[in-house]
């Protein structure tokens, strides 16, 4: 199945929720977990910070053909956290929900592939341009800054005019920050490099100068820093950008939608013409049974009409005979005399 990650966010409980497990918990005073089905929990040795504080959440899965198992993994900053291996089939027609939060969300993306340790670090601080290859859909949750369509399911919208025109929509209140910061760069923004602060293997800090942990043994890692939002001229996420996202994302889910209305309008031609067929298969049968009835009847009559000629016949011959031995019995022969 394909993989499906990944969630910018900071704070806690969140809940990244199908309408069946896997389901990914951001538990208050504690790490990253991912329950899978059976109840199999996959947590994060880091503990989730309780300040103000960004962080980039990615969720990975993918099935591996020749183990017969789906490869699990969660990422935090663009370091892997938590792995391991599932048996359970995920659905990957359940629907996806974010669910209760008390935090700030900055964007969530969806990818049509479960992408490795580098490719997750590589795009963490980058926007979407909407052209990225197995991108299925990336959703800015910045206010203020959505589109408004009156021919749109009011359900459908959320407060900020931000709309989910296929599937989705809004449960509950939604509340807007207004002072949300830019937490992404555009594609062609140069990110420059830094060595790891902990270590990727046993999550041990690195000292200032030690190129190697001293716990296991690992190199220290070089890691995308964290761009300067601050220094940045201009804001990318003009009007225009977000008209073509969205244009992009309207289109993809219309042509989905399209399909899916297609489909189902085969589906019941289908169901007309087999319903068609079935009314022809019982008026045919209903003919050929009012047939049967019919002959059964007539042959009926003529065996009732038979019948009565029988007996006629016979009431005939029997009021016949007695008049012929009477006839008999008063003849005399001419020649008694001689």
């Amino acid at each position: 199945m394909p993989g499906r990650d990944e969630t910018t966010t900071a704070g806690h409980q969140l809940h990244v929720l199908p309408r069946q497990l896997p389901v990914f918990d951001l538990k208050p005073g504690g790490g990253l977990e991912l329950v899978m089905a059976g109840e199999r929990k996959y947590s994060s040795k880091f503990l989730v910070q309780k300040m103000r504080r960004w962080m980039h959440v990615a969720i990975t899965w993918s099935f591996n053909s020749s183990e017969n198992d789906f490869k699990v993994a969660v990422f935090q900053d663009g370091v892997q956290v938590a792995c391991g291996t599932e048996v359970w089939a995920i659905n990957a027609d359940s629907d996806l929900r974010l669910g209760p939060f008390m935090g700030n969300l900055c964007e969530f993306r969806t990818w049509a592939h479960a992408k490795s340790a580098s490719e997750v670090e590589l795009s963490m601080y980058r926007r979407c341009g909407g052209e990225e290859p197995g991108l299925e859909c990336c959703l800015s949750l910045r206010p203020a800054r959505g589109l408004a369509d009156s021919t749109v399911d009011p359900q459908k919208v959320l407060e900020s005019g931000h709309a989910f025109l296929d599937r989705g929509q809004c449960e509950g209140d939604v509340t807007w920050d207004g002072d949300c910061p830019r937490q992404l760069v555009d594609a062609h923004v140069q990110i420059p490099v830094e060595p790891a602060a902990t270590c990727p293997v046993c999550s041990l800090p690195f000292s200032n100068e030690s190129q190697y942990c001293r716990e296991c043994g690992q190199k220290r890692p070089l890691k995308q820093a964290k761009p300067e939002f601050q220094k940045l001229d201009a804001d990318p996420w003009t009007d225009e950008s977000l008209q073509r996202a969205w244009t992009w994302l309207d289109s993809r889910h219309e042509t989905e939608a399209s399909l899916r209305r297609s489909l189902a309008e085969h589906r019941e031609a289908e169901l007309e013409q087999r319903q068609v067929q079935e009314q022809q298969r019982k008026a045919y049968l209903e003919l050929q049974e009012r047939r049967i009835q019919q002959e059964q009847e007539e042959a009926k009559a003529r065996e009732e009409e038979a019948n009565k000629h029988l007996m006629e016949v016979d009431l005939v011959q029997r009021q016949a005979g007695p008049s012929l031995l009477r006839r008999l019995a008063s003849w005399t022969c001419p020649f008694s005399g001689l």
